[in-house]
């Protein structure tokens, strides 16, 4: 009967009569067919109250409602979280592309000198994923703030725990080191005497 803002208060639910009609009812339902219950339940109240029509509500359309706000700015923090790792992963493909271009030759002369794809990898990827954690640490308190302010509002919340800051942790290094990986595993793929003829 209140929103998920407010702590759960002790309730009374009462019957009660204004002159000699009964206006409020509280019907509990089972699991089943409520849509053949509503049309019972309209057609007897058609017999003893013709004249008043039936207004019903379900409980849990009334607590859908209470939450409204709560599901829409769900829908739009996961619209938004879409798109910012949409525009992170684009502009990470950008910076390595621009990165591999720009030690084409060197990446040539390493593998004429005979290093392995490995350590060609981690010499390109060691950057970016310095830079990451860098943009993480800075990250991940200041979201943190946001969200426990935002769980402040509720009278019950949850807390944030380890395991999901770890998992998230995970998937942007997941996400980067995939596309570090995939983009410089196409310049290794190429010839390195035509890497070495790149101006």
């Amino acid at each position: 009967f209140a929103s998920l803002h407010e702590k759960v208060h002790p309730a009374l639910l009462k019957f009660y009569r204004e002159g000699s009609i009964l206006t409020n009812i509280v019907i509990r339902l089972r699991g089943g067919h409520p849509a053949d219950f509503l049309a019972w339940l309209n057609r007897t109240s058609q017999e003893f109250l013709p004249d008043i029509p039936l207004d019903i509500s379900f409980i849990d359309d009334n607590f859908r409602r209470l939450a409204e706000k709560e599901n829409l700015l769900g829908q739009a923090i996961n619209f938004f979280t879409a798109l910012a790792i949409l525009l992170a992963t684009l502009g990470l493909i950008g910076l390595t592309l621009f990165t591999i271009e720009r030690r084409t030759k060197e990446i040539g002369i390493r593998k004429v000198l005979g290093a392995d794809r490995i350590g060609i990898l981690k010499l390109i990827s060691g950057d970016f994923i310095r830079l990451a954690t860098i943009a993480s640490a800075i990250a991940f308190p200041v979201a943190g703030w946001l969200v426990s302010q935002w769980l402040d509002n509720f009278a019950y919340r949850v807390s944030i725990s380890v395991g999901t800051v770890i998992l998230t942790v995970a998937l942007i290094g997941a996400i980067a080191l995939g596309v570090i990986t995939l983009l410089t595993l196409r310049a290794l793929i190429a010839n390195p005497v035509k890497n070495l003829r790149t101006e």
